[in-house]
């Protein structure tokens, strides 16, 4: 344990550390935009139209959306597909 005093001194220091910064940033694919490459990808206007692809075609849709940047939440949701289907994929 350290003193108030202690504790102050050491706040007070002043180093280099970069630890905390992030080089890149967050970037997010809004849902408006992630049906239109849904629809590019996998030809799908609706989840029904997804669903009703054989299970290797799925697979492989799903690993090509996951290669262009969307969630795995966000194919599930968009999809119809279960989360845990998409993670394993």
């Amino acid at each position: 344990m350290m003193s108030i005093g202690e504790f102050i001194e050491f706040n007070n220091i002043i180093n280099n550390d970069e630890c905390l910064d992030m080089e890149e940033q967050i970037f997010r694919i809004s849902d408006s935009d992630a049906i239109s490459i849904i629809k590019k990808i996998s030809g799908c206007d609706t989840p029904d139209d997804f669903n009703a692809l054989t299970i290797s075609e799925k697979n492989k849709y799903v690993c090509l959306l996951k290669k262009e940047g969307l969630s795995i939440r966000q194919i599930s949701r968009l999809t119809g597909i279960s989360f845990a289907i998409v993670r394993k994929i």
